[in-house]
């Protein structure tokens, strides 16, 4: 599912909207309201993906969970680029859910 990103600051926060860029998914918009400090960006080695199909098993997984802002895996890098809000989720419980989906998770890069 590919999304697009609406970033807009309010001193300290930082309010996100996503929006579904195609509309046959049933995809809704997802709006999440992060202190700028909590924000972070982690790029995640992950072995397994053969196919755009595994991207999308990957980020529907991650977008799962509480916290996450944006998700975007590339079968091609063997990676995914996480951002989340670190007070509602963590690097484990992502790499845990990457291993659940059934995919390796090789490093942080």
């Amino acid at each position: 599912m590919t999304w697009q990103r609406i970033l807009m600051a309010f001193g300290a926060f930082v309010l996100l909207v996503s929006l579904p860029a195609c509309v046959q998914d049933k995809g809704q918009a997802k709006t999440v309201v992060v202190h700028a400090a909590d924000l972070r960006r982690d790029t995640i080695g992950v072995k397994g993906m053969t196919c755009v199909g595994c991207e999308v098993t990957v980020e529907e997984k991650l977008s799962g969970i509480r916290g996450i802002v944006q998700v975007r895996a590339s079968h091609k890098a063997d990676a995914v680029v996480v951002e989340y809000d670190r007070t509602k989720t963590n690097p484990d419980a992502i790499r845990e859910t990457i291993r659940r989906a059934g995919y390796q998770v090789v490093s942080a890069k």
